[in-house]
């Protein structure tokens, strides 16, 4: 075994016997202690009777895969270090494993020294959450004192591949690991000097110095994505508290841990621009074929009239793929940073009112009556008009399309604090519980006997989300299945 490395408590799940087999030879020999299981249940259960510095989690298993494993692990212990195992390597599945919870992912076959590599890198992730913990509930320890740490805690820090900054409650630099003297200014001794004077980049000064202020005790850490213009890289910067040195609450200071994003950013933009051209590619071809399928209905002779049906369902097919296509579109262009904003300060509530008039129409099919409930103070947004009525449209159809016969929507409108409350309430169908966290994501759309003969692209809260991102708002819902549905959207008011 390695000088360096520490003996450790390794879980491998796999329903590979020659998977098992391979890593508990390679990582015994590393002097290891390791544990192997077959199934996804298995290792849940391995892991709630004893404690594990590492699982190794095959991404497909019999009975619960990979991703239904993570959570539950998660459950038993919030800082567990899962890798993830797996035959279908790709872009997708290692973001899906990302975003599920996993640290880092490893591709079948793999070499015995690709395995020690991810396996050493994880277990000092694990090392590094170990102690980070450790020193939060040392809550009388002073931030001045993070320099004299352990040997073994700053061999840790100053390992770590991600730039990892520390900042006093004044503000000042106290401590950079050796990845982070990338951001430093010309000059700077790097410790000691207020952030302004020791960092190099005005975007990561600017990034830090606006999350301080949101923090407030805050349990997680507030995210930003920055670009460094010397470099053209993009980093996520993620900024959390460090825990208050006294009982009367102030916080001693920040860390600042930084991850380079440029090849995903990069992937997303490939990916955005591949939907658009795919997007205008088609937008000709099925346009003329929804317009003759409406002249062919239009001039259709009694002989064929059996035919009609048949033809309607074809131009409405053509139709709901005409507007697929501009939301792709639309989607792309707000990715891309490609959309032309015209902020002014405006009322909101005549775009409100405008767009329940053009939805009319829609709501009478369904008998579906439209309130607006607007309060007494008067609203003032710094908004681009199109933008209010893209988001609007989508609520409130949708409000409509999934309501019962004979249903109503209500729209709220009132001023909470610094921001603009408005509500668009349904008396639907309602949305399972289980579907909430989903809403908003791309292509995703609640499937189930009740929503079965809606039609629908699954883009439209995606376009709503990114927008209200854009003009810094926040959307919340609410629902209850059987009773209906609130979108309520905090929108912050012009100053």
């Amino acid at each position: 075994m390695p000088a360096s490395a520490s003996p450790a408590r390794i879980l491998v799940a796999d329903d590979e016997s020659s998977i098992r087999i391979g890593c508990h030879k390679i990582l015994s020999e590393d002097g290891h202690e390791v544990v192997t299981v077959a199934d996804g249940l298995a290792a849940v259960e391995a892991f709630r009777a004893s404690a594990f510095d590492l699982v190794l989690l095959d991404l497909s298993m019999p009975g619960l895969d990979g991703l239904q494993v993570i959570p539950r692990l998660r459950e038993l212990d919030p800082s567990a270090v899962v890798v993830m195992i797996t035959g279908y390597a790709s872009f997708e599945t290692a973001v899906q494993a990302i975003q599920a919870g996993a640290y880092d992912y490893v591709p079948k076959p793999f070499t015995p020294s690709e395995l020690r590599i991810v396996v050493k890198r994880a277990l000092e992730k694990r090392a590094l959450i170990v102690e980070r913990l450790e020193l939060q509930r040392e809550r009388e320890r002073s931030l001045k004192d993070l320099a004299f740490e352990q040997s073994r805690t700053r061999t840790i820090i100053n390992a770590m591949a991600e730039p990892l900054l520390v900042v006093n409650a004044a503000r000042e630099l106290v401590f950079v690991n050796p990845a982070a003297r990338r951001f430093l200014a010309e000059g700077a001794i790097g410790t000691g000097q207020p952030l302004r004077e020791a960092l190099g980049v005005p975007e990561l000064i600017e990034a830090i110095e606006t999350a301080l202020p949101r923090l407030a005790g805050a349990p997680q850490a507030v995210s930003t994505e920055v670009t460094d213009p010397r470099e053209g890289k993009t980093w996520l910067v993620n900024v959390a508290e460090l825990e208050a040195e006294s009982s009367a609450g102030v916080a001693s200071g920040a860390v600042i841990v930084l991850s380079d994003i440029t090849p995903m950013k990069d992937l997303e933009k490939a990916k955005s621009r591949f939907v658009s051209i795919v997007a205008h590619e088609l937008k000709a071809p099925v346009a003329a074929i929804e317009g003759y399928l409406d002249l062919i209905l239009d001039d259709l002779e009694p002989a064929f009239e059996k035919y009609r049906a048949k033809i309607e369902r074809c131009r409405d097919r053509a139709s709901l793929l005409q507007k697929l296509i501009r939301e792709l579109l639309d989607l792309s262009r707000i990715e891309q940073g490609r959309i032309e904003r015209t902020l002014e300060p405006l009322d909101p509530l005549p775009v409100i009112r405008e767009t329940c008039e053009f939805l009319a129409e829609e709501a009478a099919k369904k008998q579906v009556s439209i309130a607006i409930d607007a309060g007494p103070v008067p609203v003032r947004l710094l908004a681009d008009r199109g933008e209010l009525t893209q988001i609007f449209t989508n609520l409130i159809s949708n409000a409509i399309k999934y309501n019962r016969d004979g249903g109503t929507v209500t729209v709220i409108s009132e001023v909470s604090g610094s921001h603009w409350k408005v509500a668009v309430r349904d008396t639907g169908i309602g949305i399972p519980e289980s579907h909430l966290p989903h809403i908003g994501e791309e292509f995703f759309r609640v499937k189930n006997a009740n929503t079965v003969k809606i039609s629908g692209t699954g883009l439209g809260m995606a376009i709503v989300k990114r927008l209200l991102d854009l003009n810094h708002a926040r959307l919340e819902i609410a629902s209850k299945e059987g009773e209906g549905s609130t979108f309520t959207l905090y929108w912050p008011l012009a100053t």
